[in-house]
């Protein structure tokens, strides 16, 4: 007999208590964009990609968030533009691409 045989939480839910609590192991593409920046660029097109968010002013990157589809509990204004660049590569290149230009014609 394995331990598992005697576990009471095992026979009542078909799991032991420790597969119950574990986070699945999910792909974090999964959570944005197949296309996104984050685990499809490589690394001359995220240096490009930063280079890009470097020549936004601090104003101009809540706007970039929000244009691309990124939301937050609160408005991307009120958030520190580090967090704000950190998320960013998790938008859709194509939308990002778009939207900046959008941006910066708007100066």
């Amino acid at each position: 007999m394995t331990k598992n045989d005697n576990d009471p939480v095992k026979k009542i839910f078909g799991k032991t208590a420790q597969g119950i609590f574990s986070t699945p192991n999910e792909s974090h593409s999964k959570f944005h964009s197949p296309n996104a920046f984050c685990g499809n660029a490589g690394p001359e097109e995220m240096k490009h990609f930063q280079d890009l968010l470097d020549k936004l002013s601090d104003s101009q990157i809540p706007k970039l968030v929000d244009a691309v589809g990124i939301h937050f509990g609160s408005p991307a204004k009120d958030i520190d533009r580090d967090t704000l660049e950190g998320v960013l590569d998790e938008a859709d290149r194509e939308d990002f691409y778009r939207e900046y230009h959008k941006l910066i014609s708007n100066k």
